[in-house]
């Protein structure tokens, strides 16, 4: 009996300790759930034009980060850099900034990498560019001033140590659920208003693509 109870305490105190305690991006990050329950399709399993065409509105997410974010990180992590360009990018995005002198226009550096199990772009459809995970990142510690360090671009292996360290910060996570056939992105609001971004961005204001078969 004494056993049995002891067992209950320590299964309790693990539960507890994965309880998710840390703000995406915003301070960095301890650990990431290793658990791929994300609808990633398998290899040549994409979507059809029809599927899409019928399919093209977004989920928008803006809820603290949770354990269903949690696998979608670890997802895009695991996967490969998507074999089409851009698959790491530097994009400037015009936002309205708040830092002490007034509202103004700022044009705010952001990262995009994207990743995808995908490998065979030209057999039966080319959708393949939907399927995949995408994630936006601002720059959180600059040591070296500016420009920005862009060492990502030629070290795509750094991301997820980065993140891990606070260098870089995640602003926006996208992905496409092949069962919901849906497109989602969620967005950080906290740390966009950490950033002094304004006008109460209730989501993103990274544009979304204008094509059907991609995530940006």
């Amino acid at each position: 009996m004494l056993r049995k109870s002891f067992l209950i305490c320590i299964l309790c105190f693990i539960t507890s300790a994965k309880i998710a305690n840390a703000e995406m991006g915003k301070t960095g990050f301890d650990k990431i759930k290793k658990d791929n329950s994300y609808n990633v399709p398998s290899p040549g399993d994409c979507p059809s034009d029809n599927i899409l065409k019928h399919n093209t509105e977004w989920t928008e997410h803006s809820e603290d980060w949770n354990d269903y974010l949690d696998n979608i990180l670890e997802t895009h992590f695991s996967l490969s850099l998507s074999p089409v360009k851009p698959m790491i990018s530097i994009n400037s995005v015009p936002i309205n900034v708040n830092r002490s002198l007034g509202v103004f226009m700022s044009r705010e550096v952001v990262w995009s990498v994207n990743r995808t199990n995908q490998t065979d772009y030209l057999d039966k459809n080319n959708n393949c560019h939907i399927v995949g995970v995408v994630a936006y990142y601002v720059e959180a510690k600059n040591k070296a001033g500016w420009p920005p360090d862009t060492r990502i671009l030629k070290k795509p292996e750094i991301e997820e140590k980065w993140l891990r360290d606070g260098v870089i910060s995640l602003i926006e996570l996208r992905w496409y659920d092949a069962v919901e056939m849906k497109r989602h992105r969620w967005f950080n609001q906290r740390l966009a208003s950490s950033l002094s971004w304004v006008e109460n961005y209730n989501f993103s204001p990274i544009l979304l693509p204008m094509a059907i078969n991609t995530l940006n």
